[in-house]
């Protein structure tokens, strides 16, 4: 990482920037053992032409958790409590002093079992976190309910906070992750940014989908939205697809082909 460099950009007013927090944790990922789950937090500003990084946190969780849904709420509340509360106070009197509109906080999850416990407020099967890992799920539907929260589904591909959760051994999905991170591996030159205009649409898309209409749910994401320039007209469904001048596949994960 010697050569990388953490680089922000602001180019939107400031009622069009909100704060976003992406929360993950790593459950499946630690082999034969739970012990060791570890959440991951990212807090940034996010606008249709706008990402700049906050803070990043990766914490080892100090409870053993029995599902994904249990480490995910403890990364969940680790991030919305320390890291997108205070970002959401911090740019609410921003916007006060501009004397302009507040766009609330976003918060990006991956987990669609999470987000509807944390939309109904309760799950039986899971009353043993209060005691054990620490969880208000009362206390996180209460944010949820929120008007100036916005919690949404997305793909893990996309989830910033993934990279603070795991080593990777996938070169590819390590890059993704770096730039949903503000992480670059060179510094601007004289001649610009290489690839600025990829750069600034994968930021865009992620800033979408706050915005697309639905419920909090994972049937809020539209895949389409995540087809490359030039691609967006056609079906966004997973395999082969042969098309009269190419032949390409559409694939869940990030990998080398």
């Amino acid at each position: 990482m010697k050569h990388w460099r953490s680089v922000g950009w602001i180019g939107d007013p400031a009622n069009d920037i909100q704060p976003v927090a992406f929360t993950d944790a790593d459950y499946g990922g630690n082999g034969p053992t739970t012990q060791a789950c570890t959440s991951g937090v990212f807090c940034c500003l996010r606008g249709p032409n706008s990402s700049f990084p906050i803070s990043a946190q990766s914490k080892k969780q100090g409870c053993q958790s029995t599902s994904t849904t249990e480490a995910e709420l403890t990364a969940a509340q680790l991030g919305i409590q320390r890291q997108g509360l205070p970002a959401l106070l911090f740019w609410r009197a921003v916007c006060e002093v501009l004397r302009t509109d507040f766009a609330g906080l976003g918060v990006l999850l991956d987990n669609a079992a999470m987000i509807e416990i944390l939309r109904t407020g309760r799950n039986l099967t899971i009353r043993h976190t209060s005691k054990t890992h620490g969880v208000a799920i009362s206390w996180l539907h209460e944010v949820f309910m929120d008007k100036e929260v916005r919690m949404r589904y997305i793909t893990t591909t996309l989830v910033a906070a993934d990279l603070y959760t795991k080593a990777f051994s996938n070169r590819v999905l390590w890059e993704a992750l770096c730039l949903q991170n503000n992480l670059f591996p060179l510094g601007p030159s004289a001649e610009g940014w290489p690839n600025v205009d990829s750069y600034l649409l994968v930021h865009r898309r992620v800033y979408e989908l706050l915005h697309e209409g639905g419920g909090e749910g994972k049937q809020s994401v539209n895949d389409r939205q995540l087809m490359p320039p030039g691609l967006e007209h056609l079906g966004a469904s997973y395999g082969w697809q042969t098309l009269p001048t190419m032949k390409l596949c559409v694939v869940r994960e990030p990998g080398v082909f």
